[in-house]
């Protein structure tokens, strides 16, 4: 039933359908009404009014567009060209959108434009949030706004202190103004000079940068004033600018410039004034002839008076004949003790004034009567004439030190040097120039000493064959025989040379090898030139460009280049067709950007969208009546063209609302322009802003903008200070923020920001003074007290500094530390200080009296203070006044007292010995390891040197130690090679490179001892060490060449006698020996073993350094130099973890055989006094992890010093356990010092472990603290203890050994060189073997 009915209505829709379309009049496609008015026609009829006419034959009119139908004779449209966006019935742009008049369009306005005119980026008005700038029509963002990135983009408000922004409202691009910030890195920090984040404050005194008000970062005097607080090097004094002043000689130490603490040499101190000593007084003391020390020629008597030495003593003691020191010339006799006398090679020449020694003329040892008569002669091999000469045997010469050397053969005689010959041993030398024998001309040296004849054609040869020949056209070759030269042949004995253009030839001078021209080929033995090239005057000219091959001249062309698109064209080479020849004469494809442009090609592409020569126009794109249709110009329009560019075709103008073609010109010229608008020679010019509309000119206004005159000339709302012109509206404005109030506004201070007296809507806050844009608060002075200097728990000085916010007006009468009254305030109770202490003021007077004002109080604690504050009242603040004139109100101010804890004499005493005690201990140590340096055994004290230097890390655990613990760590800050980079001062070299302030933070212990986290400092002290582990190589390679040249004669011209001299000698060879040795075990042991040792006895320092850096990581810092140092901290951890790798694969491989020599050498370090087995062997490789350890838990633990501490033993222990268990050192020695170490270090971390759980407990007293502090004394020491007891037995042990096996050597030597019955032999013969050995 359902479908009978749908069909039913379905039939009946249909007859209904087809009977009104009946109803319609002839040629409509639609129509309405009784009457059948057409609203739309069939094709081929065109609807005039409300009916369809036939179109005649010419065709049917259209419409003009926008329509796409329209009633003819109407402005009417029925449809519109752009229905989406246009609205009927004349078919003008919806909001928002404009009139594209190449396509009548609608083009939507460019965001953020809500609407637009003339263009879409010229805007009317603006989207939510933005605001119209009315001289270039433009919609944008206030200054103190930046444009977001949503969808849509708004305008959002800076933050502040940010005055403008982009990005984000805190991506600062310029800063609030007075609020003491500059700009960095989009950020708005404090300016130099001031400190904090929110709220900047100005930096104390001396300090010119700082962190904090205790902090400085840079000081006032840079060149003087060090450290956090700026304080002044020794004699130098604070002046009342901040600047470090040098005392004024004779002063050595002051506190101003009139007043000294201490005097420079020769000066004694009375009432702080230095008074000069009197001569011959050097010091003295309290009176300018009461002598302490005198000046040299002088000794001091029983009255402390300065009497003269008696000549030849210069120095003397006690009396005149007493000497220390003797006059030039002159020695302390051997013989006579503390008197003066000649040198044993010297005479006492009597006639001088005063009397003095003469040294003996060398060669003479000792002289008689004069200089140059000798006695002895410095060598045995010399004898002494008649003359009383000492004077060398023929064939002999004097050396530097007048010894006789003999004369190098193949000189027979010599002087001056052994090699300035006199005569020569053959008669074929003679002797050159430069005093040396050499063979003559056609001789050569077979031997040293003689010469032989040359063989033909040698004209100079040696024992190899020829050097030079005989006939000069022949060379010698490699092998030294005499071919001919390059260019000649040879012609049986005899050389010709070849001829042109041969280079080389053979058998004849035509028949070539090579040739001269490198453009000419070699074909059957003759130079012909290379394809390209052609021939005159037997020289190569090359063809021109567009042949292949010439002939005659370069462009009579054989044959052309295909392959550069060239034809032969009557002995040319022209283009191929559909290329042309360009200015560098290559053949370039017409279908190039060049060819397109070139008038020959003619090129024409419908298809690219730019303009060229072969067409009438392109406007680039496919659209029909639009002014260029196929590369042809439409009918009423024009068309610019620009090769390579789309053609430019219009109908009308820019703004014209009426225009007709100029046929003549081919343009269409405007008649009638859109308002705000003017005709200017056929174009619509812009009226002048405040026109509405114009006539002949912009300004000559028709109607105004926005305001009239009186006169009725309009104005723009500029003209009037501190209003705007809204362009949308057509009406003024005035803007809050621009600095310039207007009557809507109750002040302006060019800001939008609230709480600085004027707010976001320029109305005035309360509390505010407002005049010509200024607001202000009146400052009244406000005294801030502070806390400085150093506030560690056991310093009894406590540092206070009085400062006001502002300059302060006062006289000379009126001095403000007499209105101060001083009170210890604890909770409630205020008492009178009753503690001794120091105020001092600083500030200074100008013209009119205004000051900047700052005192220093200065207290010194003979007690223990704890939450107590400093009080300090004012007797009559009325007096202090500002430069402003407002008094001051506040009447006291107070601030903490930093706590701190008293310490007898006693105690101090107590830790003063035990830090001495372990001192001494420390210096036997030492005097043993340099025993060790030259009597080997050095190995024995690694252990010692780690156990000093973890020491002087433990001290980095973040608890307070008590006074005698922490004073106690202090002592072994020595162990550190930090000092080296301090020394190096590598920080201040970079200084002006580093931004401190953006360093990330390093632990707070460590950050006092003046580390920062920089690797690049810290890690230079490494690099150090290693340089001279590298420099203690290379010299021990040279040092063995250097002695080798040292040579003595070891016998006597007398035999059986072994004279003192003779037995000196034997001890320097036995040294120089020993000396070898040390040298070949240091370079033989240096790779790898040498340096294994040294990277694992700075194994601690290294860490350190590294972990420093690695905790403040910045590889991205802006600063190039911190990010350098971060990279090389992660390198040097890539370096450590290596090594320990490295060492670990070592000690674990099976197949290592340690016992071989090469392997002994090179790994020693990791294999010397440890067990080989499973586990042992891995002691060294255990020992670096530990170090390693040990320094991450101490630096990246820092925050939590519980867990740090207890890391710290529980890694101790666990050392503790591995030694017990597995006892991995050979010497049982050696294991109970390194066993005992770990033990008492175990024992000492776990007292310091309740340190710190006391810190936060509070649970135990000062007493008992410092009994803990002394138990954790007596584990260190105790260590010391039990090492310099074993080093001690070690090293006498490792000496009596060493001794033995030298002793031993020594008795063989002597027996070798000197037996007790030597052989009756030729002493010349034996004096030649010594020199040959030697």
């Amino acid at each position: 039933m359902m479908i009978k009915q749908s069909i039913f209505y379905f039939l009946l829709l249909e007859i209904i359908n087809t009977q009104s379309s009946h109803t319609c009049p002839t040629g409509c496609s639609a129509c309405s009404g009784a009457s059948g008015n057409c609203s739309g026609c069939l094709s081929g009829y065109y609807l005039v009014g409300q009916n369809c006419n036939a179109c005649p034959a010419s065709g049917c009119p259209l419409c003009q567009l926008p329509c796409s139908t329209c009633v003819t004779g109407s402005s009417n449209c029925l449809t519109c060209n752009d229905s989406a966006n246009q609205e009927l019935s004349a078919c003008q742009c919806k909001a928002g959108y404009i009139m594209n008049t190449s396509n009548y369009l609608c083009d939507q306005c460019q965001f953020p434009c809500a609407t637009c005119q003339t263009n879409v980026n010229y805007c009317l008005t603006c989207a939510s949030t933005y605001t119209l700038n009315s001289t270039n029509h433009t919609c944008e963002c206030q200054n103190n706004q930046y444009e977001s990135n949503s969808n849509p983009k708004t305008c959002q408000n800076c933050t502040s202190p940010c005055q403008t922004c982009t990005s984000s409202d805190t991506f600062c691009t310029s800063c609030v103004s007075g609020l003491n910030k500059k700009l960095f890195n989009n950020q708005c920090i404090c300016d130099d000079g001031f400190y904090g984040s929110a709220t900047c404050t100005a930096c104390n005194k001396p300090c010119k940068n700082c962190s904090s008000s205790t902090i400085c970062t840079t000081c006032n005097d840079p060149i003087h004033q060090t450290g956090t607080s700026c304080t002044c090097p020794a004699t130098f004094f604070m002046n009342t600018s901040f600047m470090c002043q040098s005392c004024v000689s004779p002063c050595l130490n002051c506190t101003s410039e009139l007043l000294c603490t201490s005097c420079i040499d020769n000066y004694f101190l009375s009432l702080n004034s230095c008074i000069q000593c009197n001569l011959p007084c050097q010091n003295c003391v309290d009176l300018a002839t009461k002598c302490t020390l005198c000046a040299d020629g002088y000794f001091m008597d029983n009255l402390l008076a300065c009497q003269p030495c008696i000549y030849p003593c210069s120095k003397c003691q006690n009396n005149g004949n007493y000497c220390l020191d003797c006059a030039s010339t002159y020695v302390m006799s051997t013989s006579i003790p503390n008197t003066c006398d000649c040198p044993y090679n010297s005479i006492k020449v009597l006639t001088n004034n005063p009397v003095n020694c003469q040294l003996c003329t060398q060669p003479c040892e000792t002289c008689l009567g004069t200089s140059t008569n000798c006695l002895t002669c410095l060598d045995n091999s010399l004898t002494i004439n008649s003359s009383n000469q000492c004077v060398c045997n023929s064939g002999y010469v004097f050396d530097s030190s007048f010894h006789c050397i003999p004369c190098q053969s193949p000189c027979q005689t010599c002087s001056g040097n052994d090699t300035h010959c006199d005569t020569c041993t053959d008669s074929n030398h003679l002797i050159n120039a430069a005093s040396q024998c050499i063979c003559k001309d056609t001789f050569y040296s077979n031997t040293v000493s003689t010469c032989a004849q040359c063989t033909y054609p040698c004209y100079k040869c040696d024992a190899n064959g020829c050097i030079t020949c005989i006939d000069v056209n022949k060379i010698a070759n490699s092998s030294q025989q005499c071919v001919c030269k390059p260019g000649f042949y040879e012609d049986g004995l005899n050389c010709l040379q070849c001829a042109f253009p041969c280079k080389t030839c053979e058998i004849q001078e035509d028949q070539c090898l090579t040739c001269i021209d490198t453009n000419q080929t070699l074909i059957n033995n003759k130079c012909v030139c290379t394809d390209g090239y052609f021939e005159i005057n037997m020289q190569c000219q090359q063809c021109d460009i567009q042949c292949d091959t010439c002939s005659q001249q370069s462009d009579n062309c054989l044959s052309c280049n295909e392959q550069a698109n060239r034809k032969q064209q009557k002995n040319k080479c022209v283009c191929l067709d559909g290329y042309f020849e360009n200015e560098i004469k290559v053949c370039q494809s017409c279908n190039s950007n060049e060819g397109k442009i070139n008038k020959d090609c003619k090129y024409k592409d419908c298809s690219d969208n730019i303009w060229t020569q072969g067409e009438d126009c392109d406007d680039g794109n496919n659209e029909s009546r639009d002014g260029c249709s196929n590369c042809k110009i439409d009918k009423d329009y024009s068309c610019i063209n620009t090769l390579l560019e789309p053609s430019f075709c219009f109908k009308c103008s820019d703004n014209c609302k009426e225009c007709q073609m100029n046929k003549i010109q081919k343009q269409v010229v405007c008649i009638k322009c859109n308002q705000g608008y003017f005709l200017q020679q056929n174009q619509c010019a812009q009226c002048a802003e405040k026109c509405l509309d114009c006539k002949s000119s912009a300004s000559n206004c028709i109607s105004c903008r926005y305001q009239t005159k009186s006169n009725g000339t309009c104005q723009l709302c500029e003209s009037t200070i501190g209003y705007y012109s809204d362009q949308i509206n057509n009406r003024c404005y005035s803007k809050c923020g621009d600095s310039f109030k207007t009557t809507e506004e109750e002040c302006d201070d060019g800001n939008l920001l609230s709480g600085d007296g004027c707010n976001q809507y320029c109305k005035k806050e309360k509390q505010f003074l407002c005049q010509d844009g200024i607001c202000i608060i009146p400052e009244y002075p406000i005294p801030v007290l502070l806390s400085y200097g150093d506030t560690s728990l056991y310093n009894n000085k406590r540092k206070f500094k009085l400062e006001y916010n502002t300059l302060l007006n006062l006289t000379q009468d009126n001095i403000i530390e007499n209105q101060l009254k001083l009170y210890i305030k604890k909770q409630m109770n205020i008492n009178p200080i009753d503690i001794p202490y120091i105020i001092e003021r600083q500030y200074s007077f100008n013209n009119q009296g205004n000051i900047n004002f700052s005192v220093s109080v200065e207290i010194l604690f003979n007690r223990s203070t704890t939450n107590e504050e400093l009080l300090i009242k004012y007797l009559n603040v009325e007096q202090i006044i500002s430069n402003k004139g407002y008094s001051q109100t506040q009447n006291e101010i107070s601030a903490l007292i930093p706590k701190f804890i008293y310490i007898d004499q006693t105690a101090v005493a107590q830790v003063e010995m035990a830090t001495s005690s372990n001192s001494i201990l420390l210096y036997i140590m030492a005097f043993m390891a340099g025993g060790a340096i030259l009597f080997g055994g050095l190995e024995i004290f690694y252990n010692l040197l780690d156990t000093i230097q973890m020491l002087s890390y433990l001290k980095y655990i973040n608890t307070q130690y008590p006074y005698n613990l922490e004073t106690f760590f202090d002592f072994f800050g020595f162990a550190q090679l930090s000092f080296i980079s301090k020394y190096l001062d590598l920080q201040e070299q970079i200084d002006p490179y580093i931004a401190y302030e953006n360093l990330k933070p390093i632990p707070e212990k460590i950050q006092m001892d003046d580390f920062n986290s920089l690797f690049i400092i810290n890690g230079s002290s490494i690099v150090f060490v290693w340089l001279t582990l590298i420099g203690v190589y290379l010299t021990s390679k040279n040092i063995p060449r250097i002695l080798s040249k040292i040579r003595f004669k070891y016998y006597n011209d007398i035999p059986e006698k072994l004279d003192f001299e003779l037995k000196l000698k034997f001890w320097l060879l036995a040294l120089k020996i020993y000396i070898v040795e040390l040298c070949s075990m240091i370079v033989s042991e240096f790779f790898y073993s040498g340096i294994l040792r040294t990277f694992i006895a700075t194994a601690y320092d290294y860490s350190f350094s590294m972990s420093l850096q690695l905790s403040a990581l910045q590889i991205d810092s802006s600063d190039g130099l911190v990010g350098f140092s971060s990279f090389l901290a992660l390198m040097a951890l890539g370096i450590y973890l290596f090594t320990i790798y490295f060492v670990t694969t070592i000690c674990g491989d099976p197949n290592f055989k340690y016992k071989e020599y090469q392997n002994k050498l090179k790994y020693q370090s990791l294999f010397e006094g440890i067990k080989n087995d499973i586990y042992s062997k891995y002691f060294n490789a255990i020992s670096l992890i530990q170090k390693l350890l040990f320094i991450i838990i101490l630096i990246f633990c820092y925050q939590s010093p519980f867990y740090q501490t207890i890391n710290l033993a529980l890694l101790s222990v666990l050392q503790v356990i591995f030694l017990f268990l597995f006892k991995p050192l050979d010497d049982k020695k050696e294991f109970i010092k390194q066993f005992s170490c770990e033990i008492n270090k175990t024992i000492a971390l776990f007292f310091i472990l309740g340190l710190v759980f006391d810190q936060e407990s509070k649970l135990l007293g000062e007493n008992m603290r410092s009994i803990i502090g002394w138990i954790c004394i007596g584990n260190i020491s105790l260590i010391f203890a039990i090492q310099i007891i074993i080093d001690a037995i070690q090293q006498w042990m490792l000496l009596i050994k060493k001794y033995r096996k030298l002793r031993k050597f020594v008795d063989k030597f002597y027996q070798y060189i000197a037996p007790q019955k030597p052989k009756q032999v030729d002493h010349r013969l034996f004096t030649q073997g010594t020199i040959k050995n030697t």
